[in-house]
């Protein structure tokens, strides 16, 4: 329980998210108008192109929190939702190691690790809480015990229209079927029965995600992220891990290759795919960290379990496993603490790391008068802050503007890169947003053509002194 207050605590943290922002604006939109929004209103660049909320639900619901709490709710909602994951793995671990020895408490201390790493206010943590609920009722089953599949039909339903990574939870199934079904052709006594069962429970999952205002675009759509290479070479979270900079998990994962050495323990066909997915998807995106939480430490904490069996440290936690209580204790403090952050603290925002005051530069312009080329982080926070005053280059919704090549003219911008000025030219730009301290400064002045007309602490706004001359967006 004190492993889960403290986590708890840190969860809360403070926001710095900048795509929660343009979530905040569709949630906003769907209520005011109840229409879920079908094409692109917020942008030049895109303007009146095919768009749709699919994540819908998850941004009324966000939407929600923040007129009845404000940004310090998001930041309780958020922290709600890793405790209940974290819950949810320490429900999963003690199937490992029924008597919570030591490996029950190493496999939470790693999951805090793996979930807080990528904790935010995203619908994304939806995908965390519901897939660990699935992999547990799966384990449940598959291990003899409480048969709470029937609970997945329902629980797909309300993700598909959340969170795109519902298809992740299909693919759960898949691997659990496939495991089964090697299972019964090595002979195994009722594999045939079982593979049957999770074959129905899967096709019900499958027909509960179509009910969606998309229909099967919605699993379509995120094979499109997870399949192109400019995602994860030029934006932060969807890169490869650098251990250099990822020393706790470089420690997790030597720590999970000795027990692999070390642990003589036959595997079942469903642990190796877990183990061989979770390592391939966190090795593709370090944002996929929680699946080593999901697919690899299960198989961890059973085989440490089974290492340590006599040891007196191991003895240590399971005797205070066995003298229970805490729940109520937990529950008092993140309730009080949930209400102190709420009701009585300031808005939990670091001073100057959002650009408000480059906002209120923008809220000084006459509406619709800037034609503006924005820094991509900034995007989702001036659509939310400026309601349509000016419309921006482009923000974090990615596979929009892929479509449309205007994340490709993006980067030559930023990049400097060879027809760089064409772009402003071409798109009638007439005034810059970057971050402080950008290169892109420092060339800009170097034209003759642009001056700097706003600065504070996180940004620079530059301005054309004469207009483009390029052809229209």
């Amino acid at each position: 329980m004190l492993v889960l207050a403290i986590a708890f605590w840190a969860g809360i943290g403070t926001l710095r998210d900048f795509d929660i922002w343009w979530h905040l604006a569709a949630g906003k939109e769907i209520v005011e108008t109840a229409i879920i929004p079908r094409t692109d209103h917020w942008s030049h660049t895109v303007d009146g192109k095919p768009w749709f909320a699919h994540e819908w639900l998850a941004e009324i619901f966000f939407y929600g929190v923040w007129r009845a709490a404000g940004e310090n709710g998001l930041l309780v909602w958020k922290a709600l939702m890793g405790l209940f994951t974290l819950m949810t793995l320490g429900r999963l671990f003690a199937l490992a190691d029924p008597r919570r020895g030591l490996g029950h408490i190493a496999g939470l201390l790693a999951a805090t690790v793996c979930v807080h790493y990528h904790l935010l206010e995203r619908p994304h943590m939806f995908t965390n809480l519901f897939l660990a609920l699935e992999v547990l009722a799966l384990e449940e089953w598959s291990r003899g015990g409480r048969d709470r599949l029937g609970w997945l039909p329902p629980l797909f339903l309300l993700w598909a229209n959340l969170h795109g990574g519902v298809v992740i939870g299909l693919a759960v199934l898949a691997m659990y079927g496939l495991g089964i079904a090697l299972d019964a052709a090595a002979g195994r006594e009722g594999s045939a029965s079982a593979l049957r069962r999770l074959v129905r429970i899967g096709a019900l999952c499958l027909a509960a995600c179509l009910f969606n205002p998309r229909g099967l675009w919605l699993l379509v759509y995120p094979l499109k992220y997870a399949g192109h290479g400019t995602l994860a070479a030029e934006i932060t979270e969807w890169t490869s891990p650098d251990f250099r900079e990822f020393r706790p998990m470089e420690g997790l994962l030597l720590a999970l290759a000795a027990l692999a050495l070390f642990a003589r323990f036959g595997a079942r066909p469903s642990e190796a795919l877990f183990v061989l997915a979770g390592l391939h998807l966190f090795l593709q995106s370090k944002r996929n960290i929680v699946f080593v939480a999901l697919f690899l430490l299960p198989v961890a904490v059973d085989r440490l379990a089974r290492l340590s069996a006599g040891w007196r440290l191991s003895g240590a936690f399971e005797r205070t496993a066995r003298a229970g209580g805490g729940g109520l204790v937990l529950a008092a403090f993140v309730f009080a603490l949930s209400c102190h952050v709420v009701f009585v603290q300031q808005p939990r925002i670091s001073p100057g790391y959002f650009p408000d005051e480059t906002v209120e530069y923008l809220r000084s312009r006459a509406p619709g008068e800037v034609r503006m080329l924005n820094e991509f982080v900034f995007g989702g926070y001036f659509i939310w802050k400026l309601q349509g005053r000016h419309r921006v280059f482009i923000d974090s919704r990615t596979d929009m503007y892929f479509d449309e090549n205007v994340f490709a003219e993006y980067l030559a911008v930023f990049k400097l890169a060879m027809g760089w000025r064409l772009v402003l030219d071409k798109r009638k730009i007439d005034l810059c947003v970057f971050e402080l301290g950008h290169p892109l400064s420092t060339v800009l002045a170097t034209t003759g053509q642009w001056r700097q007309v706003h600065r504070d602490a996180s940004s620079e706004v530059w301005e054309r002194l004469r207009p483009a001359t390029g052809g229209s967006s």
